[in-house]
């Protein structure tokens, strides 16, 4: 009995796993891109959509925020709004690195993380790209709702970026790359709003 129940307990860690890789698998040939390990990815032209169907998908922008004292630290969102049908979506964004530094939410891992958002719901996705490069001015993000989830609709924080203020000055964070896929494999369309840190 005892190793019937170890067997069907290693049996559903497999099925699992392989939900996940499978999923994964998806969300990359539905966005087109590939998601490197070592270092965030380079930012690059918006492409043609893979899917050959698009449809409007909201907005995404990131949070401004001004008064930040040089040393202090300051969290600004990724923020999803009126989105629509949303299942899948990676991010590229760039800062100035002589301005901000990315702190790692996630202390003991590799590289420099961002911190995930509560939109879409956090225990429907899985964050399948999750990288900051200070040297290079790069923050790549990327996840995926896992099936039979729901597509996500509605409005919230994708993600969190926490920088401390390395001197004064102006400067922003942009959105360099955005894909998003629907439930049906759709590319959404997302309008885009970059953010001002003063």
């Amino acid at each position: 009995m005892a190793q019937q129940q170890t067997w069907m307990q290693h049996h559903r860690i497999w099925q699992y796993a392989i939900a996940l890789l499978t999923a994964l698998m998806a969300l990359l040939l539905a966005l087109g891109v590939y998601f490197p390990t070592s270092q965030a990815a380079a930012p690059t032209a918006d492409s043609d959509c893979p899917s050959g169907c698009t449809k409007p998908g909201g907005h995404i922008r990131v949070e401004s925020a001004s008064g930040v004292a040089v040393g202090s630290e300051v969290t600004v969102a990724i923020r999803l709004e009126n989105a629509s049908d949303l299942y899948g979506i990676e991010i590229a964004l760039t800062f100035d690195p002589a301005f901000l530094q990315v702190q790692d939410d996630k202390p003991g891992t590799v590289g420099v993380q961002i911190l995930p958002g509560d939109f879409p719901d956090p225990e429907l996705y899985f964050v399948a790209q999750n990288i900051a490069d200070n040297q290079a001015g790069n923050i790549a993000y990327a996840i995926s709702l896992l099936r039979p989830a729901p597509p996500a609709n509605g409005s919230g924080a994708l993600a969190f970026i926490r920088f401390r203020a390395l001197t004064a000055g102006t400067t922003g964070v942009s959105i360099a790359r955005v894909s998003a896929v629907g439930s049906d494999s759709c590319c959404l369309t997302l309008t885009k709003q970059n953010s001002v840190i003063t």
